[in-house]
């Protein structure tokens, strides 16, 4: 029975060589397949965020734009007029403001007690409903501030909307109602337009609240439901959500990975986002994979038919030297070199076992003829190129360490096993310790036998095994030396060793970098100074960039706006200030204001979240250099501008009865005539003027004291304003003559408040001194008539009256 024989040597040499080569072939392949494919996957996802980033901002522009339009329209109608106090007025109020209409799909009035007046469109089993333990209700009436709630469902729980509600005020700025505007988000079309784009094929782009509810979903079945990646198990992607950032892929229960991105709004507490399946967003990086990948795969098998045919011929010769050493062939002796003995008889059949002779550059042994001489020569020739590169190599080493050594920067080599071969002496100088110490520190970490210097240097380098390029970009800063010796260098590490391959080690370069540290230190200590100053400025200071966020705020910013200085940073100056124009009781938004110069001659009322009130004045002063940027001072000038309206207010009033005094009531007198003046034959405006003449003052005076004659004219006063209307204006002109201007007011009816007056003071006498005083009046009653020249016309006339009920005995009405 035959056995089968063992492979030769030769050919168990090649089944040794074939796996090496073929490995040694494929690795750089694989690897630069590898680096390939994660450089794709890196610009995907760059493209991925880049394209995610345009797609949000696209959309958050115009949705930004019409919220904006909206809220300010609605703020705008509700500075614009008084509150409606009944249904009628409401419907009124919302007629006057059709503008609303185009922008909200629904408007509410509802008044000071929470009923509903009126409401567009109009649905009557709505009308006369009582809000006031609503939400929005009670949070508007707290705060008298625009309010924005999470939107919800409609009380019939069919149509999701997104609720504004704005205060309406009183003429005294007290609260009197609020009016609501509400968004249907099925039906507005810049919500439709932001769900009708996609991204890709599939991708689309969301809408979410301020607690992370969908109001544009990835479909309408998910309107108003919590976006998975903003649910408290996400707080990542819930900070996200609140400012700008990168991409990020999550996992939904059920669902295929996706990636989301976040944009907040400014206008409301909404936020802009991505929804994008990621295997979507990945295909063109999955199909270049495959494409490598089936590359590789053709690669390799041409390559393991390569290696197969080149590693067969080239063990072809030592298949040739196995049968002449296994056959016994003769080897010839070449003539014997001086001092070397001769080979006088052949070898046996069998391996060689002098392989020095081999190794011998001037070995003559063996017939080059044959193999076994060749193989002789050859490794005669490979131990000369060796000797010689290995000269070489030691040349160069000395020549690169010289050039080291003098080189302006310090320069040293830090190997794998995390020491340092090498150290120029600028180095070791510039870190102020030695190469050895930096190892000790290194491999030991024992602070007590290293200096603090290498300590630092080490904490530096320590990382460089687990993430090599940490340093290659990103230098750093290395404090060195104590006391006046202390300095800084400027640390780098590149990695060195071939490309794709694992890092044989690292070159380290340092640079002194004391003066630009200090240089740095400086400007930090001064700016730390600066923020002192401006912390230690009594008058609330806020610095502005140019999209008009809060990028510092001072100390007292707090106490004028209830916002502590580290919540403003970073907030909207159009969030953070209501300012209210004192003129026309509008809300002023303060980005416009700043960009006309930051002054309104009417001056401004601040109003805060708790409810406070605070008279303003702004000081703006832009930045140079920049787009809109500045620095802005507020200045609380309550008390200055109360103190301004005591002394206008004391300058036309009488002190003793709170009327207007001779020289408000002449003004105010003169301002009437001339509002209802008109041309002769033209229709116009009754104006009414009632003279009044206390009868019999003087014996009150000299009976009872002045103490009671200022009873008398307190409690006459009272009657007096009791008995006319608001809109009219009373006056005292001096001693016990009182005055009043009657608007839109004929002579029958001012004749009526006369007689009114009269028999409230009979009815209801004056106390004066503890006693009852019993005051008759004599007054002259006149309108207002095209022959009057001028108020003073107007004024003679009414006296001439007065003058003729005294001399008809008193206690009387006269008209003229």
């Amino acid at each position: 029975m035959s056995t089968v024989q063992p492979p030769s040597a030769p050919r168990r040499l090649l089944f040794r060589l074939l796996p090496g080569v073929v490995c040694a072939a494929l690795l750089p392949f694989v690897g630069l397949i590898a680096v390939a494919v994660s450089t794709v996957y890196d610009d995907t996802r760059r493209e991925i965020d880049s394209r995610l980033e345009q797609a949000i901002a696209q959309a958050a522009r115009p949705l930004e734009a019409h919220l904006t339009d909206a809220i300010d329209r609605l703020s705008a109608a509700a500075d614009d007029a008084a509150a409606p106090a009944s249904s009628k007025e409401g419907q009124a109020w919302l007629d006057a403001h059709p503008e609303l209409r185009g922008v909200f799909d629904n408007l509410l009035i509802v008044n000071a007690t929470g009923v509903v007046l009126a409401d567009a469109p109009a649905l009557p089993q709505r009308r006369g409903d009582n809000m006031a333990q609503h939400p929005i209700f009670k949070t508007v009436r707290g705060s008298h501030r625009l309010y924005i709630p999470e939107p919800s469902l409609t009380p019939d729980g069919q149509r999701p909307v997104a609720a504004f509600a704005v205060p309406l005020h009183g003429p005294d700025g007290s609260f009197s109602g609020l009016v609501i505007g509400a968004i249907e988000l099925t039906r507005n079309p810049i919500l439709a337009d932001v769900e009708n784009t996609r991204i890709g094929r599939s991708g689309r782009l969301l809408v979410v609240s301020g607690q992370g509810r969908y109001l544009v979903g990835p479909d309408r079945t998910r309107l108003l439901q919590q976006a998975p990646d903003l649910a408290a198990g996400q707080p990542a992607a819930r900070a996200r959500a609140q400012g700008w950032n990168d991409s990020t892929e999550i996992h939904p229960p059920g669902q295929a990975p996706v990636i989301v991105s976040y944009r907040p709004l400014n206008a409301v507490p909404w936020s802009v986002g991505a929804w994008w399946p990621a295997q979507e967003a990945y295909a063109g990086a999955a199909r270049t994979t495959h494409t490598l990948v089936a590359a590789g795969i053709a690669f390799g098998a041409a390559c393991l038919l390569f290696a197969w045919f080149w590693l067969e011929r080239a063990t072809g010769p030592l298949e040739r030297l196995r049968h002449e050493v296994e056959a016994g062939m003769p080897i010839h002796t070449p003539p014997a070199p001086v001092g070397r003995p001769a080979l006088s008889e052949p070898p046996a059949p069998g391996p060689i076992a002098r392989l020095a002779d081999l190794a011998h550059p001037d070995a003559r042994t063996f017939d080059p003829a044959t193999e076994v001489g060749a193989l002789a020569g050859g490794v005669g020739r490979l131990v000369q190129y060796w000797e010689r590169a290995l000269g070489t190599a030691e040349q160069e080493a000395a020549f690169f360490r010289a050039i080291a050594e003098q080189a302006p920067v310090g320069l040293a080599f830090l190997d794998r096993s995390l020491t340092v071969p090498f150290a120029n002496v600028r180095f070791e100088r510039l870190v102020g310790t030695s190469s050895a110490t930096i190892v000790r520190a290194l491999q030991n970490g024992d602070s007590t036998t290293t200096s603090p210097a290498a300590q630092a240097v080490a904490a530096v380098l320590r990382q460089l095994p687990r993430v090599p390029l940490a340093l290659a970009d990103r230098p750093v800063v290395i404090a060195t030396g104590e006391g006046t010796s202390s300095g800084a260098v400027l640390l780098t590490a590149r990695p060195a060793g071939g490309a794709g391959a694992p890092p044989v080690g690292w070159i380290i370069a340092v640079v002194d970098a004391t003066v630009e540290q200090r240089a740095k230190e400086a400007l930090e200590h001064e700016v730390r100074a600066a923020l002192l100053v401006l912390d230690a400025i009594q008058e609330p200071l806020l610095t502005i960039d140019g999209d008009g966020i809060v990028t510092h705020a001072s100390r007292a910013i707090e106490t004028l706006t209830g916002t502590h200085p580290a919540s403003a940073i970073g907030q909207s100056i159009n969030r953070l200030l209501h300012l209210i124009e004192h003129e026309t009781n509008r809300r002023v938004i303060p980005t416009q204001l700043l960009r006309a110069g930051g002054t309104l001659p009417g001056g401004l009322r601040l109003e805060t979240a708790d409810g406070r009130r605070h008279d303003v004045e702004l000081s703006w002063g832009p930045l140079p250099g920049t787009s809109g940027a500045g620095v802005l001072v507020l200045r609380d000038v309550s008390a200055t501008r109360e103190t301004v309206q005591r002394i206008a207010w004391d300058a036309t009033h009488d002190v003793l009865t709170g009327l207007l005094n001779r020289r408000g009531f002449d003004a105010t007198l003169r301002a009437q005539v001339e509002a209802h003046r008109v041309p002769r034959g033209a229709p116009r405006t009754p104006l009414a003027l009632l003279m009044i003449d206390l009868d019999g003052f003087k014996a009150i005076n000299d009976c009872y004291g002045h103490a009671a004659g200022d009873d008398v004219l307190r409690g006459t006063a009272e009657r007096v304003v009791q008995n006319t209307r608001t809109q009219d204006h009373a006056a005292r002109l001096g001693g016990d003559e009182f005055a009043v201007i009657l608007p839109n007011c004929d002579l029958q009816t001012a004749v009526t408040f006369a007689d009114r007056i009269r028999a409230a003071l009979a009815r209801q006498p004056v106390l004066a001194a503890g006693a009852r005083a019993q005051i008759a009046l004599s007054q002259g009653v006149v309108e207002l008539q095209a022959d009057d020249a001028d108020a003073a016309a107007f004024l003679a006339r009414a006296d001439a009256a007065c003058y003729r009920a005294k001399s008809e005995g008193r206690n009387t009405i006269a008209t003229g």
